[in-house]
């Protein structure tokens, strides 16, 4: 799935760190590898101009859903950019600086415990069944009849 006009993006302006903060953004125009995509919320700085951001997007092609990502520069910020609708709205113009790769934005490796409950989280003296963990946390199912923590 190439990158085209509609598609919403995540821009991670500090991708060198453990902590991903992607911003979401739209992709307005498409030319050769000038990217112009819709201000992000809370909004891009001229502080990142010439500076490279992570960029990343879900495609879904033969059945198969994967991310897809590469690195870009970001080249301006504009205050009016004139949509096809004529209305003129912020954007950002980016380049990018490599191909398309497949990529994740976990940070870490998400382990799924064995499925025969021989390990369970202990919470207000209910035990409730651990559907993976990894180095930042543990997601675990609670029954819907029970008052969420």
């Amino acid at each position: 799935m190439p990158i085209e006009p509609g598609l919403t993006v995540y821009i991670d302006p500090d991708a060198s760190t453990a902590k991903a903060n992607p911003l979401r953004a739209t992709v307005y125009d498409v030319s050769g590898n000038r990217v112009t995509l819709s201000q992000t919320s809370p909004p891009l700085t001229a502080s990142l101009i010439n500076q490279p951001v992570a960029v990343s997007f879900i495609s879904k092609t033969e059945g198969r859903t994967r991310r897809l990502g590469f690195i870009g520069v970001i080249t301006g910020i504009i205050k009016e950019f004139e949509l096809s609708s004529r209305t003129c709205v912020p954007a950002i113009l980016l380049d990018r600086k490599k191909d398309l790769k497949s990529i994740t934005m976990r940070r870490s490796a998400r382990v799924r415990p064995r499925e025969d409950d021989s390990i369970r989280l202990a919470i207000r003296g209910g035990s409730h069944r651990i559907f993976d963990i990894s180095v930042h946390g543990i997601n675990f199912i609670q029954p819907p009849q029970k008052e969420a923590f």
